[in-house]
């Protein structure tokens, strides 16, 4: 936890929290080959095997983690939320 002091109040939304089951975090975006091998096709404008896949919906994003628990029977696979990327880039993270 960090610090329990804002400018000198104390803020009584901070608290400790327990993880009580361990999970995978994905740290890099899906590349358009990635989406392209789970999805069949690949969306984007700026193409580029390696580059992240862009020009897909929320939507678009649930049918790939569907897709991908199909693939990888076993995990659990969710969509983090990053800011303007939610509509535009894909990162998968890992739970058992």
């Amino acid at each position: 936890m960090g610090s329990d002091k804002i400018g000198g109040n104390e803020n009584p939304l901070l608290h400790d929290v327990t993880i009580s089951k361990s999970f995978y975090l994905g740290k890099h975006l899906v590349t358009q080959e990635q989406w392209y091998q789970i999805v069949g096709r690949n969306p984007s404008c700026f193409k580029g095997a390696k580059n992240p896949v862009e020009q897909v919906s929320w939507n678009d994003c649930q049918n790939f983690t569907i897709k991908l628990k199909e693939k990888v029977p076993g995990y659990s696979f969710r969509l983090h939320r990053s800011g303007v990327e939610i509509r535009q880039h894909l990162s998968v993270g890992q739970n058992r």
